[in-house]
């Protein structure tokens, strides 16, 4: 009896270069060989792809098949997106107020904390007699000129009779007016020069005096008065110096109504007739 052997199994084709390259791409990427009508079968959520990041570098590259050996497909290392540093927080430059304008310049000086514009009543009390001073309507304006604040004022003398500081007090000749006078952290320095006092406005002799280097150095105390010292030198008749003196304005609401008593230094003295 002839014994039948199986018939021999036939030997599959060589793979070709080119179905070795689709295996590894369909293996990799995961499509199914079914095609698209296969993937036209799932739901829309299992068939609709994300869209790509274009900021993100591709997982995996491939070569070109139709001139290159399956061995060129590739899987380059993942490179993160480079992501920009940060500085710690906004731009100083264009966030926030500018330093150069925020800052007040030191060089203008600060505004005055006070008002002095308006009428007073100034009295200097000299070392000659405190208890009887000269008096004056001092009308203030303060201006401001390239940061600074400058006080013009003008001194209208009044008349007094020879020991009294209440009688009669009317406006008399020209005032003494000066101009841009600096005023610096409330204080301000007025240089009255060579003054000549008519004998009628001289409560303590009633007779005409000259002074020379007639200084008035003041500081503001509020809206409503300033005060200081005098120094000076009467020549006429030959006194001498009156360092020592002290002076006083208090703010008029109406220059027909004259404060009694008067106010002669910052300390508060004052004094009026008995």
């Amino acid at each position: 009896m002839t014994a039948h052997s199986d018939p021999p199994s036939p030997t599959p084709p060589p793979s070709s270069p080119a179905l070795v390259r689709r295996g590894l791409l369909l293996a990799t990427l995961g499509v199914a060989t079914c095609g698209p009508k296969q993937a036209d079968s799932n739901d829309d959520s299992s068939s609709t792809s994300p869209t790509a990041d274009p900021t993100v570098t591709p997982m995996f590259t491939t070569a070109d098949t139709s001139t290159s050996d399956a061995s060129d497909t590739e899987i380059p290392p993942m490179v993160p997106p480079m992501i920009p540093p940060t500085t710690g927080g906004p731009d100083s430059t264009t966030d926030g107020p500018d330093s150069t304008t925020s800052v007040s310049d030191s060089t203008t000086g600060a505004p005055t904390l006070f008002d002095l514009n308006g009428d007073f009543l100034l009295a200097v009390s000299t070392t000659v007699d405190r208890s009887h001073p000269f008096q004056y309507i001092a009308t203030n304006s303060v201006t401001e000129m390239n940061g600074k604040l400058l006080l013009s004022t003008c001194l209208q003398p009044l008349t007094l009779d020879i020991g009294k500081i209440l009688t009669p007090r009317q406006p008399l000749g020209e005032p003494l007016c000066f101009a841009d006078v600096a005023l610096v952290d409330g204080k301000f320095t007025l240089d009255m020069g060579s003054v000549a006092i008519a004998a009628m406005t001289n409560p303590i002799t009633g007779s005409d005096i000259a002074l020379s280097s007639l200084v008035l150095a003041g500081t503001i105390q509020s809206d409503d008065l300033y005060c200081g010292t005098v120094t000076g030198e009467v020549t006429q008749p030959p006194v001498g110096s009156i360092e020592g003196s002290s002076f006083a304005a208090v703010r008029l609401t109406d220059v027909n109504v004259l404060p009694d008593p008067v106010v002669i230094d910052c300390e508060g003295t004052s004094v009026t007739d008995l």
